[in-house]
């Protein structure tokens, strides 16, 4: 941290106040006391942006930030709740320039929503760490869109406390990577980015998942979504329906309580299967380790999840297991 200025002045007290003529009273006045965070907030403020869309004559207003910035186009990421393929959108940027914008695409599963502009001045894109190595105590950042003529939005700092939780989509059978947080979620807060100390991308806070605290998508699986949302409009994915432990992050302790052995290091211990998912469908039970899919090794629920984008519904896969102690493997067809 930084302290850029200090003043001070000094003064002997009266004696008859005091009863000690030697006593100086020393009066500090603090300015401009900054610390890491107020440098990296200063940093990030050029890609926040707000969002307005409109459904009918109904306007809302979200934050919204800058995920990429090509020659042609600016693509703003933000929360999709509420927002249809046909609703009008304007984004302001933090010069207070407002462009109108053009939905590239909505995916109600994870509620992204990607905004496509078209700025005749140069934008910078935030950048993006890997959510799985974000660890529960990590401190972040969440940076919320100026309103109207204000020079800065909203800024909350704390930690988080659930890293990388697996959970299922309302209504869906798709388990989504979120960073759970104990900041308190304000309205500001639905699509603004969560940040790391160093100003990078932990994950996009969507206050569907929460009514309390900041829950945020994870990065990994913004970045997986985004992409597919720009390059096709939509997103495709095949869904296992599993819940699960990677092994790699059980204790031995955890491992032997559930007679597992200590020779199997990699996989995904499968601590609930969702109702009607093809994974219930192919006899997958609570208790199994899916250790590969096809001739793909499964090492991780950040590793399925990478592969289940590539895959689409319908597709039969092949799923390797451990069972009570015994390989096997079972069909699947992906929902």
């Amino acid at each position: 941290m930084q302290l850029n200025s200090l003043r001070s002045a000094e003064q002997t007290a009266d004696p008859a106040q005091t009863g000690n003529p030697t006593t100086t009273i020393v009066n500090n006045t603090v300015n401009g006391y900054t610390t890491d965070i107020t440098e990296m907030v200063a940093n990030a403020q050029p890609s926040i942006v707000r969002v307005r869309f409109w459904n009918g004559d109904t306007a809302t207003d979200r934050t919204g930030f800058i995920y990429r910035a090509e020659q042609d186009n600016t693509y703003i990421l933000t929360s999709a709740s509420g927002m249809q393929a046909d609703s009008a959108v304007e984004v302001t940027f933090d010069s207070q320039v407002t462009l109108s914008g053009q939905i590239a695409g909505l995916d109600s599963v994870t509620d992204l929503a990607v905004i496509s502009v078209q700025p005749e001045f140069s934008t910078t894109k935030m950048p993006l760490t890997q959510s799985d190595l974000v660890k529960a105590g990590e401190y972040v950042v969440a940076l919320g869109a100026a309103e109207g003529q204000e020079v800065n939005g909203p800024v909350s700092f704390g930690v988080v406390s659930l890293p990388n939780e697996t959970l299922l989509s309302s209504g869906q059978s798709w388990t989504s990577s979120r960073l759970v947080t104990d900041l308190v979620l304000q309205e500001d807060f639905d699509g603004a980015p969560l940040l790391n100390l160093s100003g990078e991308v932990t994950g996009m806070i969507c206050a569907s998942y929460s009514q309390e605290n900041c829950e945020a998508l994870a990065s990994n699986e913004l970045s997986l979504a985004a992409d597919e949302l720009i390059e096709n409009g939509t997103v495709s994915r095949g869904s296992l329906g599993i819940l699960g432990t990677n092994l790699s992050d059980m204790e031995v302790y955890e491992r032997s309580y559930h007679n597992l052995s200590l020779d199997l290091t990699e996989g995904i211990y499968v601590t609930r299967v969702a109702e009607g998912s093809a994974a219930e469908e192919a006899g997958v039970v609570a208790g199994d380790v899916l250790t590969g899919i096809d001739d793909t090794a499964i090492a991780s629920t950040d590793a399925l999840r990478t592969l289940l984008y590539d895959r689409n519904p319908g597709d039969e896969v092949t799923l390797h297991l451990v069972h009570e102690g015994s390989q096997t493997d079972l069909t699947a067809v992906l929902q």
